[in-house]
């Protein structure tokens, strides 16, 4: 019964989680977990790539005009952020463009790096431009590495039989375990 209910979930709202986990933050684990559903047969691939590129992408914008135009709002209402904004800047420092294609790959600065190119002189043509062309192949990437694990997941559930779901649903526990963990520990810092 669980298992049935847990495939449905899966296959009536598995986009709309990829859309939105991948808009709000960790677009790694929606996009290989989506990529894991692909293989078992829930999802499309051509619709998980397509749906997580336009989550990400739609995140990214979001945050980039949400730090020009109150990036200074937000570091006056929070000064703690400060902190943090000049480890972004040390981290992703040098040229403008190299910020942009750097904070796609670097843990914890999904959301912060483009916040902080928001509120530095990048111009927005130039950061939807490279936020375009490079989150493709990143997409594209994410997803086909789920669909190889799923592959692996699939040959070790035909053994498991009919406890297919309950694997699925033990490896999201701990990918969001792990994910809670990182969260806590970046906030946690300095």
């Amino acid at each position: 019964m669980i298992f049935d209910w847990i495939k449905y979930l899966i296959i009536n709202y598995g986009y709309l989680a990829i859309f939105i986990g991948t808009f709000f933050d960790s677009e790694s684990t929606v996009l290989v977990l989506g990529g894991i559903a692909v293989h078992l047969g829930y999802l499309d691939l051509a619709e998980v790539i397509l749906i997580g590129y336009l989550g990400v992408f739609g995140g990214d914008q979001f945050y980039f005009f949400l730090g020009h135009w109150k990036g200074e709002e937000f570091l006056s209402r929070f000064p703690w952020l400060n902190r943090k904004i000049k480890h972004i800047q040390a981290k992703i420092g040098g040229q403008k463009i190299i910020k942009i294609l750097v904070f796609r790959f670097l843990l914890g600065l999904r959301i912060p790096a483009p916040f902080v190119l928001g509120m530095s002189r990048v111009s927005y043509q130039k950061f939807i431009l490279v936020d375009a062309l490079l989150l493709a192949p990143w997409a594209a990437g994410l997803c086909f590495a789920g669909y190889l694990v799923g592959g692996l997941v699939k040959k070790i559930m035909t053994h498991v039989g009919h406890f297919q779901l309950l694997t699925i649903g033990v490896i999201i526990g701990i990918i969001l375990l792990i994910w809670g963990i990182n969260q806590l520990y970046h906030h946690h810092q300095p």
